[in-house]
């Protein structure tokens, strides 16, 4: 029961999640082609998640939207362009070419499933997308990528609010849960 409503209630909020990383980011960031790039990718994810609430797709459709967003990213010059293994001599990162191309497209789809998998349980994901962004602005900072750091602090901070919200809202249907028996 305490399942049932929670989701019913909570499909709306994936976009207010995006909403507040989207006007954050333009804020500290504005128009630029790398950010555009993202913005477009992230809004085909969006409008899946949307109408995915409405009308289940089907996994083959989903799939597509996943490529598209992928290569949505490509087109704007977002893609992997070095491997790094920490373990080699000297930097440890080679130049992957065009190869960059099919491995952009894999980690969108990848971690955009892996995401979605790992979402049944309340705030797994968001705990584990909060994780990440930290991770990763601590690693752009160190690099120099102010950029990326400013979007992952962003992410993150969206991550918490949106965590805050469920579980608010999760101790408010359990109360009313437990009050109805």
């Amino acid at each position: 029961m305490k399942d049932v409503c929670i989701k019913t209630h909570t499909k709306a909020w994936g976009t207010c999640y995006f909403l507040s990383f989207l006007l954050y980011s333009l804020y500290y960031i504005g128009f630029n082609s790398k950010f555009d790039g993202i913005l477009a990718g992230a809004s085909i994810i969006v409008a899946m998640g949307i109408v995915d609430d409405i009308k289940e797709l089907k996994p083959k459709t989903k799939l597509i939207f996943q490529i598209i967003a992928a290569c949505v990213l490509i087109l704007f010059g977002i893609k992997v362009n070095y491997i790094t293994i920490p373990f080699l001599p000297g930097t440890g990162s080679f130049y992957i070419g065009w190869l960059g191309i099919p491995i952009t497209i894999l980690w969108v789809v990848g971690m955009t499933n892996a995401v979605n998998l790992i979402d049944g349980l309340d705030g797994l994901a968001c705990g584990v997308c909060t994780i990440s962004a930290l991770s990763l602005f601590g690693v752009s900072i160190i690099s120099g990528r102010i950029t990326v750091g400013i979007l992952s602090i962003i992410l993150s901070g969206a991550c918490v609010g949106f965590y805050i919200i469920t579980l608010i809202q999760q101790v408010y249907l359990w109360e009313i849960l437990v009050h109805s028996f």
